[in-house]
């Protein structure tokens, strides 16, 4: 088999694609990754992908996805992971072959194609629908966990971003929220999680602020902490399935540097007043999310997860931390939720996926036939 795996953000690419390509690596495949025009991509997909056995594509343009895709070698199949539908709908049109998508939610133009999987029960409906479990879940990797130095309960694991302007805003902010919550309780350890994203020189920045630094896997990484601190994304699927109690973080100094699609988006670009409209735009949305920022808030409707979001300065949301982890009994309870979550997908998505892509290419040859 030849296939398509078509992808653009960071979560994406490594909480979807990555786990895929080693399931489709195993089954002697060859596989080629399109990485598609995405406001959200980090810049480093390429080298978070390099020691994985697939051909990485990166398309900066949509004229440069489509020059290609009308010169690229034939494929029995393609999975479109991320992205507009448009560019899988395209290809599997140009070449003739079965078109497949994954996803979370509905998206326009899922009714071309021939299978429509998504991670779990109740997310959207389709006709073409099939349970294959959740990427993110297989894609955990347990690594070697390392001890904390505080002891339990003063334990702060941090996710900054994958983005680099965002980790750049968020170094500063959390320099200022690091000094306020020593100032609350000296013996309080911030341990950073930088992402598969991040330039090898940043951890040594980290480092000399006082942050512990962990460049490992995510569940190593958070094994023992009392609380994680996140944006939104594909790091709260990861810690629902860790089990780990966390909150989301959105204060409103980094509507700036906040990814969004579409015109809203591309408003950064006019001179002058652009990236001020943008911001408040992104301002008078918010409040519809609020409370589900998160994806374990989203997936019950509920908001147990606790989400900060809106004018927080970093002495704000430090005195806020310090309240949550001084209530160990609200912790525990966040994680019997979080395990009741998790608990409802079992492992296994890349092989099934990789499944019905082999039984779709073979009934496409058969009609050939």
């Amino acid at each position: 088999m030849r296939v398509a795996f078509l992808a653009n953000g960071p979560g994406e690419v490594w909480g979807w694609c990555r786990p895929l390509i080693k399931e489709a690596s195993g089954r002697n495949w060859t596989v080629d990754v399109h990485l598609l025009p995405c406001p959200f991509a980090s810049g480093r997909e390429i080298n978070a992908l390099s020691r994985l056995p697939a051909t990485i594509l990166r398309h900066r343009t949509t004229a440069g996805a489509l020059r290609c895709f009308f010169s690229a070698e034939k494929y029995d199949a393609v999975l479109q992971l991320g992205g507009d539908l448009f560019f899988g709908r395209l290809l599997a049109w140009r070449q003739r072959i079965p078109l497949a998508c994954y996803s979370y939610g509905r998206k326009k133009g899922m009714k071309r194609c021939e299978k429509v999987l998504t991670s779990r029960p109740g997310l959207f409906s389709s006709e073409r629908l099939e349970i294959v479990g959740d990427l993110v879940l297989d894609s955990l990797d347990p690594g070697t966990p390392e001890s904390w130095r505080a002891p339990q309960g003063k334990r702060l694991a941090i996710f900054p971003g994958s983005r680099p302007n965002i980790r750049r805003k968020a170094f500063f902010f959390l320099k200022d929220f690091r000094s306020h919550l020593l100032k609350i309780d000296p013996e309080i350890e911030l341990r950073v999680l930088l992402s598969p994203f991040s330039e090898e020189s940043e951890s040594r920045l980290w480092s000399e602020s006082g942050f512990s630094v962990w460049t490992g896997t995510t569940p190593a990484g958070i094994r023992d902490a009392d609380l994680a601190l996140t944006q939104p994304g594909t790091n709260t699927l990861e810690l629902m399935y860790c089990k780990q109690p966390f909150v989301v973080a959105v204060p409103f100094s980094f509507l700036r540097q906040m990814p969004i699609a579409g015109l809203v988006g591309m408003l950064d670009r006019i001179p002058w007043f652009g990236g001020a409209l943008r911001e408040q735009i992104i301002r008078k949305a918010i409040p519809r999310h609020i409370g589900k920022m998160s994806w374990p808030n989203r997936l019950v409707n509920e908001s147990f997860v606790p989400e900060f979001i809106g004018e927080y300065s970093a002495s704000r949301l430090a005195d806020e931390i310090a309240e949550v982890l001084r209530a160990p009994e609200a912790l525990k309870t966040q994680r019997e939720r979080l395990h009741e979550l998790a608990a409802a997908v079992v492992p296994g998505a890349p092989a099934k996926i990789c499944n019905i892509l082999e039984r779709m290419a073979a009934d496409h040859e058969r009609e050939r036939k």
